[in-house]
């Protein structure tokens, strides 16, 4: 199963410590036990508490965590029914030191670039997940998965090699107009989540996205509803992680 496609039933979610308290409340409205996100002292504010840079679940009971924060998110997730994996590696500042984690999903597929942490490929062959390589080191954030073979991105290159698979459906949207503070613009994947078949939640409104009234189109075409978690503007916070 796709992590990214989340069932009805599925009532904890990991979002970043930092989002907007109006999100979370919504989010609590809908039933949700909010989980906060560690802060990564070794990342740039803008990203610091995203959960896409330090997590991955590999599937509905293991997740992935970054080896430096491994022992902190113990403490707050051991109480879960989860298997939690320490990267083989620690993140460290600079970059591409801290992507070994951000990879997307779609199909039996994972996306990802040269920098993937070991214990992830290690993790994804043993349950037969093969694997898409592209350059875009942001992988997760890059992507928005809304049925098991289609697949938004905002990345060309992901775009491009996504097109030489006949099962999967990709479509490219312009991300400018998606708020990330201290840079031009945010990722479509640090915005939202499948949380059913039919429904989608995004942090907030598309109005200033460029390319909003193609990604309503897109997702008008395949009968997807919009939960809006805000009354504001889109904004990327690091996606959610549900379970």
């Amino acid at each position: 199963m796709n992590p990214f496609l989340r069932k009805e039933n599925y009532k904890n979610i990991i979002i970043a410590q930092n989002a907007p308290y109006d999100i979370k409340a919504k989010l609590r409205d809908m039933g949700y036990n909010i989980i906060d996100s560690i802060k990564a002292d070794f990342l740039y504010d803008s990203i610091a508490y995203h959960p896409d840079i330090v997590l991955h679940p590999l599937d509905d009971r293991n997740l992935f965590i970054a080896k430096n924060l491994f022992e902190e998110y113990k403490q707050i997730l051991g109480k879960y029914n989860l298997n939690l994996i320490p990267t083989n590696r620690e993140f460290r500042s600079e970059y591409p030191n801290y992507i070994g984690l951000n990879i997307g999903r779609v199909r039996d597929y994972y996306i990802h670039s040269k920098n993937t942490d070991s214990r992830a490929i290690e993790e994804f062959k043993k349950k037969g997940i093969k694997n898409i390589f592209v350059k875009q080191g942001y992988s997760k954030c890059s992507t928005l998965n809304i049925k098991e073979n289609i697949i938004i991105t905002s990345d060309r290159g992901i775009e491009k090699e996504l097109k030489k698979y006949d099962e999967i459906e990709v479509y490219y949207i312009d991300p400018r107009g998606i708020e990330l503070e201290g840079m031009e613009y945010g990722f479509i994947g640090g915005c939202g989540i499948m949380i059913s078949e039919k429904d989608l939640i995004l942090t907030g409104h598309t109005n200033n996205m460029r390319d909003s009234k193609l990604f309503h189109q897109i997702l008008n075409k395949y009968e997807i509803n919009v939960n809006y978690l805000s009354d504001k503007g889109i904004i990327d916070i690091g996606g959610f992680i549900v379970f």
